[in-house]
């Protein structure tokens, strides 16, 4: 399927309709075990029935659980690298300055 460049509002329709983007086949395909415990993660967030979607507490419980098997540790260090950002990214619109005055 050829990627298609959505508007907010039909990226609104698509959600609801509870389409999705699919995972890059390296993505699907992986037997690394962080990789399934993300790609796990990410279903539960798009689990389609609000009234069945976990919490974000649960979704982070489980990757919390998930990575002490992974680790072996009781207590993993948990940190966030970002990668740089693409000079050539453009910026996309945001709303969040008008909900959120200085």
């Amino acid at each position: 399927e050829k990627p298609t460049n959505l508007d907010v509002e039909e990226t609104a329709i698509e959600l609801v309709k509870g389409r999705r983007s699919p995972y890059p086949e390296h993505i699907k395909v992986s037997n690394d075990p962080s990789i399934i415990a993300m790609k796990e993660a990410l279903d539960m967030c798009w689990t389609q029935n609000w009234k069945k979607r976990p919490t974000a507490r649960a979704v982070s419980n489980y990757l919390i659980d998930r990575l002490r098997e992974i680790t072996g540790q009781e207590d993993p260090d948990v940190r966030v690298v970002l990668p740089e950002r693409d000079p050539h990214q453009t910026n996309t619109y945001s709303d969040y300055d008008e909900y959120n005055p200085e």
